[in-house]
């Protein structure tokens, strides 16, 4: 007896996009519906170098001939366009034959909108075409909308972008310290270096004089340093203590210098504020992603130096989600402002937002081919 072929699932991605969404995107699906075969398109050529996530192919060109040819050799039971560059022809014969079509922004939509693309698509039928159109933000809605998108067939996810794993967190070591340092309030300044040292020190002893109970927890971007960031606190006679020797704060500890590997995730766990280091000066060889502290409930400040995660602090800025600070004084300040509970609760929420929207990107995306295929449980093992 034959079996029956595999359900194909067409994605179309963008010229330009990262391996590890269109990796996550698969896994996804494959986790909802795990027999189907993955088909990945881009406009210009095979995709090639994603061949090993799935199998790839040339977009036709836009004609009739073929077009009917791709769609004969592929049937696909539904496919979802991630490319800002619209094909009517295609689209158009893809209704035709029945073939769903879900259109997603993957970061080339938001690029092209800046460019005037709603302009371009206003009146034009190939929007029509899909069943759901999602967009990453507000304005992108409203845009659409007056594109001539139905409104029950928007959708706002936000942008499909790899989706970041939280650092991991010792439950017990967490416990340990919410127990050790219960009654206190903490911040924490996440992979400094040494230019940065003497300004995060200045700013705590400045907010010090009005919060004395204050603690600051520092973490070396580079634990070469560590000796002498301990010197320089030393000099500074400030009351610290370093958790390479074992040593854990008291009542009395000002700071304390977690110069050990592979915590920084528990530090984000403990602190309900978080100074991202090397963005206000020195080499940024190594700064944090500011989702990493937003993933485990950490509001954000961070320097005028953003040049390793560009996107994501222009998408928590814009979301009032972070604050930005350009020396010691508006660092302190910072601090001292956002100590408040319900202040950092805010700026946790809307930053919470903003770094899971790839999740929810990447769960809509399952969800709207799981409208079209026989869903069963992925095989075991």
């Amino acid at each position: 007896m034959a079996h029956p072929l595999p359900k194909v699932v067409w994605l179309h991605l963008p010229d330009r996009i990262d391996a590890a969404v269109v990796s996550q995107v698969c896994d996804a699906i494959f986790d909802r519906a795990p027999s189907v075969e993955i088909l990945l398109t881009q406009t210009h050529a095979a995709p090639v170098a994603l061949g090993h996530l799935a199998q790839t192919a040339s977009l036709p060109d836009e004609s009739a001939e073929p077009i009917a040819a791709f769609l004969k050799k592929w049937s696909p039971a539904v496919c979802i366009w991630l490319d800002g560059a619209l094909r009517p022809l295609l689209l158009r014969n893809c209704a035709t034959k029945g073939v769903p079509l879900h259109l997603v922004d993957s970061g080339s939509i938001s690029v092209a909108l800046k460019g005037g693309l709603i302009q371009r698509l206003v009146g034009n039928p190939a929007l029509r075409n899909f069943l759901s159109v999602a967009v990453s933000d507000p304005g992108q809605a409203k845009a659409a909308l007056r594109s001539g998108v139905a409104k029950d067939r928007l959708h706002q996810v936000g942008m499909l972008e790899p989706a970041r794993k939280c650092l991991p967190v010792n439950s017990g070591e967490r416990n340990h310290f919410a127990d050790l340092l219960s009654t206190r309030p903490i911040w924490l300044a996440a992979q400094i270096n040494l230019d940065e040292m003497q300004s995060v020190s200045a700013a705590h002893a400045q907010v010090l004089r009005r919060a004395h109970r204050l603690i600051l927890i520092v973490v070396p971007a580079n634990l070469d340093d560590s000796d002498a960031m301990a010197t320089f606190l030393s000099e500074q006679d400030a009351n610290f203590c370093r958790r390479s020797l074992g040593e854990e704060p008291s009542s009395e500890t000002h700071i304390y210098l977690a110069d050990t590997q592979e915590e920084l995730g528990l530090w984000f766990r403990i602190s309900p504020l978080t100074f991202i280091g090397q963005t206000l000066a020195g080499p940024q060889d190594n700064s944090p992603h500011p989702f990493d502290a937003t993933a485990l409930g950490s509001a954000v400040i961070h320097g005028p130096q953003t040049s390793t995660h560009p996107l994501a602090y222009a998408r928590l800025t814009a979301s009032g989600a972070s604050r930005m600070v350009s020396h010691s004084g508006e660092l302190a300040y910072a601090v001292e402002t956002l100590m408040a509970p319900d202040a950092a609760a805010e700026m946790v929420h809307r930053a919470w937002q903003v770094s899971t929207t790839a999740a929810q990107a990447i769960s809509h995306i399952s969800d709207m081919v799981a409208q079209h295929l026989p869903i069963t449980e992925r095989p075991a093992g």
